[in-house]
């Protein structure tokens, strides 16, 4: 797992900046509560860990927490590195079948925190902020 000071770091990141953790959907606690129960993994460069690969189903967000990860996308093979606080997946928790269309796999040695849909959709329903149907109340949205 991780400390309580970067949970709450996480949850900060991605209550402020990750569409779906944010207002609307989610409190700061809920996000909180969420990343509790999230999986955390350490994962070596020379297991040559592959954490998406382009065409096969995935059911899972992937935010880096240390390290480095190397992403394949497009018809030309297109390569970038990303690092910490980048992610990865994030459809694969609004989707019944996320197939990504890229693959992604570990450079450096890295810790991911990782949340499956069913664990999202778990905690949508019970820490998920419900919105006021009253039209005559202010509704909040997380506009970017």
């Amino acid at each position: 797992g991780i400390n309580a000071e970067y949970m709450g770091a996480c949850a900060a990141y991605l209550h402020s900046s990750v569409e779906g953790f944010g207002v609307g959907t989610f409190s700061l606690q809920g996000v909180t509560r969420l990343i509790a129960e999230a999986e955390v993994r350490d994962i070596k460069a020379v297991r040559s860990g592959l954490l998406y690969q382009k065409g096969q189903p995935s059911a899972y967000f992937t935010l880096i927490l240390h390290g480095k990860v190397e992403v394949v996308s497009g018809v030309d093979g297109f390569q970038m590195e990303l690092g910490p606080w980048a992610w990865l997946g994030l459809r694969a928790l609004s989707q019944d079948m996320f197939i990504p269309d890229f693959s992604a796999s570990v450079l450096a040695d890295c810790r991911l925190l990782q949340i499956s849909r069913p664990l999202y959709v778990k905690a949508v329903a019970q820490y998920g902020i419900t919105l006021p149907s009253n039209p005559a109340l202010p509704m909040y949205t997380d506009e970017r």
